[in-house]
Order: C-alpha cells, then sequence, then structure tokens
C-alpha cells in the first residue's frame, strides 16, 4: 500500500510532523470567491455585456464545486444591477432549487429569475406566434417590466444557461431553443441579448458549432473563473482492500472523530465496511453507528445536506454517482474524510457491439468524470483526507490521465432516439433536426442508425421542412407532452402516443411506460425465496391468503424455499391484481405491472405517507420483493404523465388500482401488444425450437433465442423471466418453432456475452402484419438490419 502523507499547515507541527508532507493536485480547487482571477473574468464580462451588439454569446467556466454556488450567480447578477435588464438562469431542477434558496424569493426580489431546462423550453414554445423562423414567428414582449405577468420573454436580457458536462436531453433542447430564440429575436430593433453558457468545460462546443451557420454574430467569448489552490491530502494508493484500509486509517487517529466516507461506484468495494467496524470494536454501540446514504440528481437539497454533515453517528457512508454535483462548496464538522475512486462504472449505452442500447457494467471513466470525483477531494475542509485508489493506480495523477479524451453524453448514448423526437417536434420553428443534431452526436454512423429507425417506424416522416413528427399513427401532442417525463425514451413516448381504442387502454400503457421507465429490475427483485412470517407454510396458495395481504417486511431467517419454480410462478401469477392480469404468464411486462399493481394496492396507490426511503418489502405468499421507494416513482411518473396531457385535453381513465377488478377484452390485450410492437421493432427478439444433432442417432431439442436486428444468438434472459414465461407452451399456442417477443434493456458483460434484461410475447400474427404493412416486401431482418458500426466501443480500443 503506497502513502503520500501531506497535512494541512496548520498541523505542521503535530506528531506527523516527521512524515514528507506533499501538495495536493493543483486540480483539486479550493478556490474562493472574488479572487483576482474572478474579479479580472467578471470585469472583462462587464465590458462584454455593456456593448450594443444586439446578441452575443459567452462561455464562463467554473469550478466543479463552485457549479451550483450561489455565489458565483451574485456576482453575475451584480453586473446588470441598475440596467433594468433582467437575467433568466436556466439550469436541472438541482440547481434551480439550490440557486432559489440563495436568492430569497427570486419573483419579488432583484432582476433575477429561474427555470429548469424543460421550464425554459416550454417557456419558449409557448412564446411562438407563428410556424418559422424570424422576429414575428414570436410574440412582441412588455420591455422589460411585466414579462414574468406575461410570460413573454423580452428583448433584453441576460440567459446563464448551466451546462451538464455528461449533455443530458433537456440541456441539450434548452440549448437549442436558447440559440434559436436569441438569433431569431436579435434582429428586433433595440434587441439586447446576452447567452451566458456556464460549466467545468473549457466551452460549450455543441453552442460553438450550432454559431458557426451565423457569421454575422460575434465569436463566442470565453470568461474562465476557474481557480486552482494547492490543498493537501493522503493518497491509498494501488490498494486491493478498501474496507480494511479505511479501518487501518481510523484506528491510527482520533477514534471520537466523525467520519464521512464518500464512495463512487462499484460500491460493492465498501459492502463490508461496517463489519470491518465492528471487529475493530469501533462500532460498538447505537451511539456509533453508521448512516448510509445514497445520492442522485433527484435527490432533494434537504437529504443531501443531512448526507453531507455529521449527526450523531459515528460515521456516514455516502454513495455518489458519478456526474453528480453537490449543493456545497465545503464538507465540515468530520474529523476525517475517506474518499474512494472508480475508474469504471456502470453505463447505458448505444453499444457499437450490440447496436442496441445496453448496459455494460463496468464501462471504464473518461478524464472529465475522473476530474468531478477528484474535485470532491477539494470540499473537505478537514484535517485528515484519504484519497483510495485501486490498482494499478498509485497516484491521481495517474488515475486522471488514465482516462479516455472522450465522455460519453446522454444525448448521443440512450437517450438520442428522444432527442431526436424532441428537435422534430420543434420543427414548427424553422429547425432543421438533422443539422442540429449532428452538433451533439459527434459518431455519425450512430446518428444515421438512429435516424433510420424513427423513420421506419414511422416517429418522423420526411416534409417539405425536413423531418418533422408523424401523424398517422399517433398524437404528436402526446409525444412531445411525455418525452421529457420519460425521460426522453422515444419507445416508451411512441408507446404511450399511439392511438388508443379506449381510455382505459390509454391508461394501461401509462402505466407500463413508467414501469419501464423506473426499470422492471428497480422495482421488481424475483427471489426464489419467500417470507411466510405472517401466514402459514401451507396458506401461501389460497386465494383467501393473497386478498387479505399486507405487505410484510423482508425476513430472509423467516423464509422458505419452493420445491420447484413452477410454484413460484403460479403464486407471482396469482397475487398479480389488475386488469392486464390474464397477460401476466406471457412477459415480465405484464407480470411486473400486475405485481406492481398489488402493492399499490394495498399502499394506497401510493398516496399518503413517504416512500422514498429504500425500503425492500415481500408480498406474502411470493417470491418477488418490491422497493418500496421505486415504485412510488413509478406512481408519480404516472401522475405527471397524467398532469402532462391534461393540459393539452387528452383525457384518460384515472381508474383507483383497488378498482380494476375486470380483466381486458382479447382485443385490448392485443392493441397493447401489437403497440408494443410498433414501439419496440428494433428490439425484437424471437425463440427459435431446432434439433441439433450430436452423433448418429442422437439428437437433442433446444431452444435459443436471438436478436433480429443483428442475428445475434443471445445468451438468454434474467432466471426470473425465464422461470416465469413457459416458452414451450407459447410455442404449442403459435403451433410454431418460433414465437416472437420484445425486451426493453439489454446487458453485455464480455464480447460475447449478452443478455435480454426482460421479454414479453408478441403473438406472430401480429409481427406478420407489421411486415406486410412496413417492409415493402424485404425480409423482416433485411428491414431491421443494423447499419455498419465500429467493432468496438471507444473506450474499449486500446
Amino acid at each position: 500500500m503506497h502513502f503520500t502523507l501531506p497535512c494541512h499547515p496548520q498541523n505542521a507541527s503535530s506528531a506527523n510532523s516527521s512524515v514528507t508532507r506533499q501538495p495536493r493536485l493543483e486540480i483539486n480547487e479550493n478556490s474562493k470567491m472574488n479572487t483576482p482571477k474572478i474579479d479580472k473574468a467578471l470585469h472583462a464580462m462587464a465590458l462584454w455585456g455593456s456593448t450594443r451588439d444586439p446578441v452575443l454569446f459567452g462561455h464562463i467556466r467554473v469550478n466543479h464545486r463552485d457549479f451550483t454556488d450561489c455565489g458565483i450567480r451574485d456576482l453575475i447578477a451584480q453586473l446588470v444591477e441598475g440596467a433594468g435588464n433582467p437575467i433568466l438562469f436556466v439550469g436541472s431542477r438541482l440547481e434551480i432549487d439550490i440557486a432559489k434558496a440563495g436568492f430569497g424569493d427570486p419573483q419579488s426580489k432583484g432582476p433575477s429569475f429561474f427555470e429548469t431546462y424543460s421550464g425554459f423550453t416550454t417557456l419558449l414554445e409557448n412564446n411562438r406566434a407563428r410556424n418559422g423562423k424570424g422576429p414575428s414567428a414570436w410574440k412582441d414582449a412588455p420591455q422589460p417590466e411585466g414579462w414574468m405577468e406575461s410570460r413573454v420573454l423580452p428583448n433584453r436580457v441576460i440567459l446563464v444557461i448551466s451546462v451538464q458536462p455528461q449533455m443530458p436531453c433537456e440541456c441539450a433542447i434548452a440549448l437549442v431553443a436558447a440559440i434559436h430564440w436569441a438569433m431569431d429575436i436579435s434582429q428586433r430593433q433595440g434587441a439586447a441579448i446576452r447567452v451566458l453558457t456556464m460549466s467545468p468545460e473549457e466551452e460549450a462546443w455543441a453552442v460553438w458549432g450550432m454559431l458557426e451557420a451565423h457569421s454575422e454574430v460575434p465569436p463566442a467569448t470565453h470568461f474562465d473563473m476557474k481557480n486552482a489552490e494547492a490543498a493537501l491530502y493522503r493518497t491509498v494508493g494501488a490498494t486491493t482492500n478498501i474496507p480494511e484500509d479505511i479501518v487501518n486509517n481510523i484506528v491510527l487517529m482520533d477514534r471520537s472523530a466523525k467520519r464521512l466516507v464518500l464512495c463512487f461506484p462499484p460500491y460493492d468495494r465498501v459492502f463490508e465496511l461496517v463489519s470491518w467496524l465492528e471487529a475493530a470494536n469501533i462500532k460498538d454501540g447505537p451511539e456509533n453507528g453508521v448512516h448510509e446514504y445514497q445520492l442522485n440528481s433527484e435527490t432533494p437539497e434537504e437529504a443531501i445536506s443531512k448526507a453531507l454533515q455529521p449527526g450523531n453517528a459515528f460515521g456516514n457512508i455516502v454513495y455518489l454517482p458519478n456526474g453528480f454535483r453537490a449543493p456545497c462548496r465545503e464538507i465540515n464538522g468530520f474529523g476525517q474524510v475517506h474518499i474512494i475512486m472508480g475508474d469504471a462504472d456502470v453505463k447505458t449505452v448505444f453499444d457499437n457491439v450490440t447496436a442496441q442500447i445496453t448496459e455494460l457494467p463496468a464501462l471504464p471513466l473518461s478524464k472529465s468524470e475522473r476530474l468531478e470525483q477528484v474535485s470532491w477531494i477539494g470540499r473537505a475542509n478537514c484535517q485528515e483526507v484519504f484519497v483510495y485508489l485501486e490498482h494499478p493506480h498509485t497516484t491521481v495523477e495517474a488515475f486522471v490521465d488514465s482516462g479516455h479524451s472522450r465522455r460519453r453524453l446522454e444525448v448521443s448514448n440512450r437517450q438520442l432516439g428522444g432527442f431526436l423526437g424532441a428537435l422534430a417536434g420543434m420543427s414548427h420553428w424553422g429547425l432543421d433536426v438533422l443539422h442540429t443534431a449532428k452538433w451533439f452526436v459527434r459518431q455519425r454512423a450512430l446518428l444515421n442508425e438512429m435516424v433510420r429507425r424513427v423513420r421506419r417506424q414511422r416517429i418522423l416522416v420526411s416534409s417539405p421542412t425536413g423531418l418533422t413528427l408523424d401523424t398517422r399513427d399517433c398524437n404528436p401532442a402526446i409525444f412531445k407532452a411525455v418525452l421529457p417525463i420519460l425521460d426522453y425514451d422515444y419507445r416508451l413516448a411512441y408507446f404511450v402516443a399511439r392511438h388508443s381504442s379506449d381510455p382505459a387502454v390509454q391508461q394501461i400503457k401509462i402505466q407500463v411506460a413508467a414501469m419501464m421507465c423506473v426499470g422492471l429490475g428497480k422495482v421488481i427483485e424475483f427471489k426464489q425465496r419467500v417470507d411466510v412470517a405472517e401466514e402459514a407454510p401451507g396458506a401461501r396458495n389460497q386465494e383467501s391468503s393473497i386478498d387479505n395481504d399486507n405487505v410484510a417486511q423482508v425476513s430472509a431467517d423467516k423464509a422458505v424455499q419452493y420445491e420447484t419454480r413452477e410454484m413460484a410462478s403460479e403464486d407471482l401469477f396469482r397475487a398479480c391484481w389488475g386488469c392486464t392480469r390474464p397477460m401476466s404468464h406471457t412477459g415480465a411486462i405484464w407480470l411486473a405491472l400486475g405485481l406492481w399493481k398489488r402493492a399499490a394496492k394495498n399502499k394506497m396507490n401510493f398516496n399518503i405517507g413517504n416512500f422514498y426511503d429504500r425500503k425492500l418489502e415481500i408480498i406474502p405468499g411470493t417470491s418477488c420483493v418490491i422497493d418500496i421507494g421505486c415504485a412510488a416513482k413509478v406512481a408519480d411518473i404516472i401522475k405527471a404523465i397524467n398532469k402532462a396531457l391534461g393540459r393539452i385535453r387528452v383525457g384518460t381513465a384515472q381508474i383507483d388500482i383497488a378498482d380494476e377488478t375486470g380483466d381486458l377484452t382479447e382485443s385490448e390485450q392485443l392493441e397493447l401488444q401489437r403497440d408494443l410492437l410498433h414501439a419496440y421493432i428494433h428490439q425484437l427478439a424471437p425463440y427459435r425450437r431446432h434439433m441439433k444433432a450430436f452423433e448418429v442417432g442422437r439428437a437433442e431439442t433446444f431452444i435459443e433465442i436471438h436478436d433480429v436486428a443483428t442475428l445475434t444468438q443471445l445468451s438468454g434472459t434474467p432466471l426470473w423471466v425465464d422461470s416465469t414465461i413457459n416458452v414451450d407452451a407459447l410455442l404449442e399456442l403459435e403451433g410454431n418453432e418460433t414465437v416472437f417477443g420484445v425486451y426493453h434493456g439489454m446487458e453485455r458483460t464480455n464480447a460475447v456475452t449478452q443478455f435480454v434484461k426482460e421479454w414479453s410475447w408478441i403473438p406472430a400474427q401480429l409481427v406478420a402484419d407489421w411486415v406486410f404493412a412496413n417492409a415493402n416486401g424485404e425480409t423482416l431482418h433485411d428491414w431491421l438490419a443494423r447499419g455498419v458500426f465500429p467493432s468496438k466501443n471507444f473506450e474499449e480500443v486500446a
């Protein structure tokens, strides 16, 4: 284990003073507001903003840890004090919540206003006066007083847009909308529009690219407010046992001090830390307990603050996702901070190998992502900061330098189809969809492939003005309304937007889409064991035990094991609730939906109580565990979609789940399966039964699954899917050697092992109907075949 043992300057005379001290890397920012560099940038910004140009663009580079700091926004706001021009900050939900808290009441004090990415895009959409380009395409606004009452953005304004380095779709769409609006409005008399992007990156390259088409606009100006100041920390390099190393460092120091452990993925490296603390007699009582927190961009600010502040526990273990930016500049009150770096993460990307949206379990992180991890070192305001690096890294410098120069962007990976759909939904602005998209998607083969897919699905169609949303098979207004709520998954949005025969069918689609958006495997965890603490072992197969189920806390020590998978599956089918119960044995989607409805029925549709703490509960009489927090998130998405559809006057049948006592008709079931096929046609994966001869006179029957678009034989499905879907029975029902189905997600563990994460049956006749109507005489595979891609992802190329 390699050590670099620097201390803070105030500890130079301590007992450890004989140890060699070295400063932290310069990249570990420890900046303060109003340094000479920041003052210089602000002066340049003031001069830039005071010119008579009708429109100007600029970029502010800030430290990673200042990204959400209200001090930065205060300084920018000072530039327009007395000028009377409003300043509008645009960012993520978390950033806007933090900014509002920092400014007090933004609607009644000062010139500053705030909008989320999606709120800003909606604001501009509502400002449209007609189709096309130019200043007349926009409503006239008060200049600038009273614009908040009219909700029409004025001709004189400063826009400050936070640019997320991972570029989620909502951020990209807000940037596109801002540039398009600014260029149109700048043609008005007296316009004074200033657009500032802000991020830890050196430049907003996508913005720069979009501005190349406007030679009349001065080049964007760069303002560098990124400071670096040397600080100190201890490096534990090339470690192979992080829990043991943490305990050893705690034992050597003051045992009474509060500890904070910050862990980046993979998280399982610290799962044994609590037991190590117990073994070392460090965690020896309730008052010395360890609190664990999982943070992400949707975590409320107060919950983030609680996790990063010392409480009455011995210490906090905080699991941080990559790309997460906390609202605090400094972490105070801890005697020790242990930061565990990670050089790989589980990511869902568009995979060159599978040509599908695929979960990769250990994708190497880029240099930019590693720098974000390193920036947390500078937040720790305490005497002892330990940084843990796994083999082979021995220094933070080596850890950062091993990252790839390119970063995976969400807008050009899992959200690419949704990005194209969102741009097509803005085609009436006079927007060129393909020209705009190319600035965000650097891999041209990927962009061409996704465009081909959404056109062959008739989601996007050509028009005299370019690509736009199709109106034949779906409602474009519904597609646009639900797309941001469904995390820009174009397949789910298209599934919901396809024309429905009945409001009840529409509501089922909304429920399915919400489940898929959160993730079936996150909401429902299927196990081989069942909790029988509240019932006799013989009662688990009785209908009455299901009807009276009160969801019980998981109790593994009181669980029993099913004798066969069939017994476990039958109990799962029996436990399902709602009108899709007859479909539960035909696919993972319908089984998971029925089990979620069982929990929702018991939890009063998740309308009462706080369900956001991670809590696993089991439905008595089944082998499945439900994550109550994720299940409640499904309910929230359903509410959000219904609210969004209400705003565009689309009615849905919002029936209380407890009242779903009837079943769908056969025609309604076929309608749902048909729409699922149309949405997931490029994720079509049939099972095929065939004979394989081993020697003369001996052959065996095999059932294999493969991906139609790539002709790739897949390694299978998760055990719970394999256990609950009787492929033999479906083959007999079809009277064929092939049975079709679709999947939502794929996982690749190595070059050849590819699993689909769920599978749901599609009747063969529906597939035949689709081919007849769409394939123009080609075979199913030829029509769906993937384009030409590199054989590896760029991170996997040596």
